[in-house]
Protein backbone atom coordinates (compact mmCIF):
# COMPACT_ATOMS: atom_id res chain seq x y z
CA UNK A 1 0.00 0.00 0.00
CA UNK A 2 1.13 3.46 -0.88
CA UNK A 3 0.80 5.83 2.27
CA UNK A 4 1.47 9.04 0.31
CA UNK A 5 -1.41 10.79 -1.35
CA UNK A 6 -1.94 14.08 -3.14
CA UNK A 7 -5.28 15.67 -4.31
CA UNK A 8 -5.79 18.94 -6.62
CA UNK A 9 -7.16 21.72 -4.84
CA UNK A 10 -10.66 22.97 -7.10
CA UNK A 11 -11.22 26.49 -5.70
CA UNK A 12 -14.51 26.55 -8.07
CA UNK A 13 -17.47 24.48 -7.35
CA UNK A 14 -17.58 20.97 -6.48
CA UNK A 15 -16.53 18.93 -5.40
CA UNK A 16 -13.24 20.56 -2.85
CA UNK A 17 -10.39 17.84 -3.77
CA UNK A 18 -10.00 15.88 -6.60
CA UNK A 19 -7.53 12.92 -6.56
CA UNK A 20 -3.88 13.09 -8.13
CA UNK A 21 -3.02 9.81 -8.97
CA UNK A 22 0.14 8.76 -8.07
CA UNK A 23 1.97 6.12 -9.92
CA UNK A 24 2.56 2.86 -7.02
CA UNK A 25 6.06 3.44 -7.46
CA UNK A 26 6.17 6.96 -5.68
CA UNK A 27 6.95 6.75 -2.06
CA UNK A 28 7.04 10.14 -0.01
CA UNK A 29 6.55 14.18 -0.78
CA UNK A 30 9.89 14.28 -2.24
CA UNK A 31 9.07 11.61 -5.07
CA UNK A 32 5.47 12.82 -5.22
CA UNK A 33 6.71 16.81 -6.03
CA UNK A 34 8.22 14.89 -9.32
CA UNK A 35 5.22 13.98 -10.95
CA UNK A 36 2.90 16.78 -9.59
CA UNK A 37 3.82 20.08 -11.68
CA UNK A 38 6.75 22.16 -10.83
CA UNK A 39 5.99 25.05 -8.78
CA UNK A 40 6.58 26.79 -5.17
CA UNK A 41 5.99 24.57 -2.52
CA UNK A 42 5.84 24.77 1.33
CA UNK A 43 5.63 21.56 3.35
CA UNK A 44 4.59 21.61 7.11
CA UNK A 45 3.48 18.71 9.80
CA UNK A 46 0.28 18.06 11.74
CA UNK A 47 0.17 18.01 15.76
CA UNK A 48 -2.35 15.83 17.38
CA UNK A 49 -4.10 15.19 13.62
CA UNK A 50 -6.29 18.59 14.01
CA UNK A 51 -3.58 21.00 14.58
CA UNK A 52 -1.09 23.27 12.15
CA UNK A 53 1.57 25.62 12.88
CA UNK A 54 1.28 29.21 11.03
CA UNK A 55 -0.48 28.21 8.54
CA UNK A 56 -0.93 32.45 6.97
CA UNK A 57 3.23 32.05 6.74
CA UNK A 58 2.89 29.04 4.72
CA UNK A 59 0.20 30.78 2.45
CA UNK A 60 2.78 33.61 2.00
CA UNK A 61 5.11 31.68 1.22
CA UNK A 62 3.71 30.10 -1.60
CA UNK A 63 2.76 33.73 -2.56
CA UNK A 64 5.82 35.11 -2.14
CA UNK A 65 7.83 32.42 -4.31
CA UNK A 66 5.47 32.99 -6.97
CA UNK A 67 5.80 36.13 -6.78
CA UNK A 68 9.56 35.94 -7.50
CA UNK A 69 9.65 33.46 -10.08
CA UNK A 70 6.94 34.99 -12.27
CA UNK A 71 7.75 38.69 -11.61
CA UNK A 72 3.85 38.90 -10.70
CA UNK A 73 1.18 38.33 -8.14
CA UNK A 74 -0.48 34.86 -7.99
CA UNK A 75 -3.44 34.86 -5.45
CA UNK A 76 -4.64 32.33 -3.04
CA UNK A 77 -8.24 31.68 -1.94
CA UNK A 78 -7.02 30.81 1.65
CA UNK A 79 -10.57 29.75 2.81
CA UNK A 80 -11.40 27.87 0.38
CA UNK A 81 -7.46 26.22 0.56
CA UNK A 82 -8.08 26.26 4.69
CA UNK A 83 -10.83 24.18 3.95
CA UNK A 84 -9.63 21.67 1.40
CA UNK A 85 -6.41 21.02 3.91
CA UNK A 86 -9.10 20.13 6.38
CA UNK A 87 -10.78 17.55 4.65
CA UNK A 88 -7.52 16.63 3.20
CA UNK A 89 -6.23 15.43 6.26
CA UNK A 90 -9.73 13.92 7.71
CA UNK A 91 -9.59 11.86 4.71
CA UNK A 92 -6.05 10.43 5.23
CA UNK A 93 -5.74 7.15 7.74
CA UNK A 94 -2.88 8.27 9.66
CA UNK A 95 -3.08 10.19 12.73
CA UNK A 96 0.03 12.55 12.13
CA UNK A 97 0.96 13.57 8.45
CA UNK A 98 3.59 15.46 6.98
CA UNK A 99 2.03 18.21 4.20
CA UNK A 100 3.25 19.39 1.06
CA UNK A 101 1.29 22.78 -0.38
CA UNK A 102 2.42 22.96 -4.15
CA UNK A 103 1.37 25.81 -6.36
CA UNK A 104 1.67 25.39 -10.00
CA UNK A 105 4.21 27.70 -11.56
CA UNK A 106 4.62 26.27 -14.84
CA UNK A 107 1.37 25.01 -16.48
CA UNK A 108 -1.73 25.60 -14.56
CA UNK A 109 -0.20 28.71 -12.73
CA UNK A 110 -2.22 29.06 -9.45
CA UNK A 111 -3.34 25.30 -9.01
CA UNK A 112 -2.40 24.49 -5.42
CA UNK A 113 -1.91 20.38 -4.87
CA UNK A 114 -2.00 19.12 -1.29
CA UNK A 115 0.39 16.04 -0.60
CA UNK A 116 0.47 14.40 2.48
CA UNK A 117 2.69 11.07 3.86
CA UNK A 118 3.11 9.54 7.30
CA UNK A 119 4.66 11.62 9.46
CA UNK A 120 8.28 10.76 10.37
CA UNK A 121 10.14 12.31 13.14
CA UNK A 122 14.00 11.66 14.41
CA UNK A 123 14.02 8.62 17.31
CA UNK A 124 14.27 10.08 20.88
CA UNK A 125 18.23 9.23 21.01
CA UNK A 126 18.99 11.53 18.42
CA UNK A 127 17.23 14.67 20.08
CA UNK A 128 19.68 13.40 23.40
CA UNK A 129 22.32 12.35 21.31
CA UNK A 130 22.50 14.64 18.78
CA UNK A 131 23.11 13.73 15.64
CA UNK A 132 26.28 13.77 12.94
CA UNK A 133 26.31 16.21 9.28
CA UNK A 134 28.31 16.16 6.32
CA UNK A 135 28.96 19.08 4.32
CA UNK A 136 28.80 20.22 0.41
CA UNK A 137 30.29 22.43 -1.82
CA UNK A 138 26.66 23.58 -3.55
CA UNK A 139 23.82 25.92 -2.99
CA UNK A 140 20.50 27.10 -4.33
CA UNK A 141 20.39 29.14 -7.45
CA UNK A 142 17.53 31.31 -5.67
CA UNK A 143 18.09 31.27 -2.19
CA UNK A 144 14.07 33.00 -1.29
CA UNK A 145 11.85 30.93 -3.78
CA UNK A 146 11.07 28.02 -2.43
CA UNK A 147 10.67 25.70 -6.02
CA UNK A 148 10.25 22.04 -6.10
CA UNK A 149 12.76 21.59 -8.58
CA UNK A 150 15.70 21.91 -6.38
CA UNK A 151 13.97 18.87 -4.27
CA UNK A 152 15.46 16.48 -7.15
CA UNK A 153 18.84 18.10 -7.24
CA UNK A 154 18.72 17.55 -2.70
CA UNK A 155 17.68 14.24 -3.48
CA UNK A 156 20.80 13.14 -5.60
CA UNK A 157 23.23 14.82 -3.27
CA UNK A 158 21.76 12.93 -0.31
CA UNK A 159 21.98 9.77 -1.96
CA UNK A 160 25.07 9.95 -3.49
CA UNK A 161 26.45 10.36 -0.03
CA UNK A 162 28.87 7.49 1.21
CA UNK A 163 27.78 8.18 5.06
CA UNK A 164 24.25 8.05 5.92
CA UNK A 165 24.04 11.36 8.29
CA UNK A 166 21.20 12.99 9.32
CA UNK A 167 21.44 15.93 7.03
CA UNK A 168 23.67 17.41 4.08
CA UNK A 169 25.26 21.04 4.80
CA UNK A 170 25.56 23.14 2.26
CA UNK A 171 28.68 25.27 2.22
CA UNK A 172 29.13 28.12 -0.86
CA UNK A 173 32.37 28.95 -2.70
CA UNK A 174 34.16 30.85 0.48
CA UNK A 175 33.27 27.73 2.91
CA UNK A 176 30.83 29.65 4.59
CA UNK A 177 27.94 26.87 5.66
CA UNK A 178 24.71 28.10 4.78
CA UNK A 179 21.64 26.09 5.21
CA UNK A 180 20.95 21.94 5.12
CA UNK A 181 19.25 20.20 1.96
CA UNK A 182 15.57 20.45 4.05
CA UNK A 183 16.63 22.39 7.42
CA UNK A 184 18.22 25.51 8.46
CA UNK A 185 21.86 25.69 10.81
CA UNK A 186 22.89 27.46 13.64
CA UNK A 187 26.06 27.62 15.19
CA UNK A 188 26.67 28.64 19.31
CA UNK A 189 29.77 30.64 20.33
CA UNK A 190 30.25 32.61 23.36
CA UNK A 191 26.26 31.77 24.46
CA UNK A 192 24.55 33.70 20.85
CA UNK A 193 23.34 32.04 18.16
CA UNK A 194 25.08 32.54 14.50
CA UNK A 195 22.59 31.90 11.55
CA UNK A 196 23.43 32.29 7.65
CA UNK A 197 20.32 34.94 6.01
CA UNK A 198 22.13 35.55 2.62
CA UNK A 199 21.92 32.79 0.66
CA UNK A 200 19.55 30.73 2.43
CA UNK A 201 15.98 30.27 3.16
CA UNK A 202 14.02 31.54 5.65
CA UNK A 203 12.26 28.77 6.85
CA UNK A 204 8.63 29.10 9.32
CA UNK A 205 10.47 27.33 11.59
CA UNK A 206 13.57 29.72 11.70
CA UNK A 207 10.95 32.35 12.73
CA UNK A 208 9.85 30.38 15.88
CA UNK A 209 13.75 29.87 16.40
CA UNK A 210 14.20 33.56 17.06
CA UNK A 211 11.31 33.89 18.96
CA UNK A 212 12.30 31.30 21.40
CA UNK A 213 15.38 32.98 21.34
CA UNK A 214 14.07 36.21 21.99
CA UNK A 215 12.04 35.44 24.70
CA UNK A 216 15.34 33.61 26.51
CA UNK A 217 17.54 36.97 26.31
CA UNK A 218 19.70 35.02 23.71
CA UNK A 219 21.10 36.91 20.45
CA UNK A 220 21.09 36.18 17.55
CA UNK A 221 23.83 37.10 14.69
CA UNK A 222 22.71 36.69 11.11
CA UNK A 223 25.77 35.59 9.76
CA UNK A 224 27.09 32.81 9.10
CA UNK A 225 30.74 30.76 9.95
CA UNK A 226 32.90 29.03 8.09
CA UNK A 227 34.00 25.39 8.16
CA UNK A 228 37.44 26.03 9.56
CA UNK A 229 35.26 27.91 12.25
CA UNK A 230 32.93 24.95 13.56
CA UNK A 231 35.35 23.23 15.50
CA UNK A 232 35.27 26.55 17.73
CA UNK A 233 31.56 26.41 17.62
CA UNK A 234 30.87 25.56 21.50
CA UNK A 235 26.97 23.79 19.88
CA UNK A 236 24.89 23.59 17.13
CA UNK A 237 21.79 22.57 15.41
CA UNK A 238 19.47 22.56 12.87
CA UNK A 239 15.59 23.04 12.25
CA UNK A 240 12.53 22.03 10.00
CA UNK A 241 9.06 21.18 10.32
CA UNK A 242 9.34 17.66 11.28
CA UNK A 243 12.54 17.69 13.43
CA UNK A 244 11.70 21.30 15.49
CA UNK A 245 15.40 21.67 17.19
CA UNK A 246 17.40 18.71 16.15
CA UNK A 247 21.10 19.18 18.34
CA UNK A 248 24.41 18.34 15.78
CA UNK A 249 27.25 17.08 17.55
CA UNK A 250 29.59 16.61 14.44
CA UNK A 251 30.10 18.09 11.31
CA UNK A 252 32.55 16.64 8.96
CA UNK A 253 35.11 15.28 11.24
CA UNK A 254 34.74 18.38 13.58
CA UNK A 255 33.42 17.65 17.09
CA UNK A 256 31.13 20.10 18.40
CA UNK A 257 31.78 21.23 21.85
CA UNK A 258 31.93 17.91 23.98
CA UNK A 259 30.30 15.79 21.53
CA UNK A 260 26.60 16.35 23.80
CA UNK A 261 24.14 18.39 22.99
CA UNK A 262 24.53 21.51 24.97
CA UNK A 263 23.02 23.66 27.99
CA UNK A 264 21.66 26.36 25.57
CA UNK A 265 20.29 23.94 22.54
CA UNK A 266 18.56 22.03 24.79
CA UNK A 267 16.97 25.75 26.83
CA UNK A 268 15.93 26.41 23.14
CA UNK A 269 14.15 23.34 22.49
CA UNK A 270 11.88 24.18 25.23
CA UNK A 271 11.19 27.18 24.77
CA UNK A 272 10.71 26.16 21.12
CA UNK A 273 7.85 24.09 21.97
CA UNK A 274 6.00 27.31 23.73
CA UNK A 275 6.71 29.36 20.91
CA UNK A 276 4.93 26.12 18.45
CA UNK A 277 2.01 25.73 21.04
CA UNK A 278 1.19 29.38 20.64
CA UNK A 279 1.32 29.34 16.37
CA UNK A 280 -0.74 26.27 16.17
CA UNK A 281 -4.17 26.22 14.29
CA UNK A 282 -7.30 24.18 14.42
CA UNK A 283 -8.43 22.79 10.93
CA UNK A 284 -11.08 20.85 12.38
CA UNK A 285 -12.94 19.89 15.23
Amino acid sequence: MNDTAAWKVNFIGDPLLNAFALPDSVVGLNQASGVIPEGAYTTFRTYQRAWVPKLDEHFRRLQETALLTLSKPVPIDEAVLRKALALAVQQYPHDEARIRLTMDLTKQVGDVYISLEPLKTPLPEAYERGVHTLTRKMQRSNPKAKLTAFLHTAQQTAQASEQKVEEILMVDPQGFILEGLSSNFYSIQKGEIWTAEEGVLSGITRLMVFEAAGNLGVNVHLEPISIQQIAQAEEAFITSASRAILPVVQVDQHCIGDGRPGKLTKALMAAFQAVLKESLEQLFD
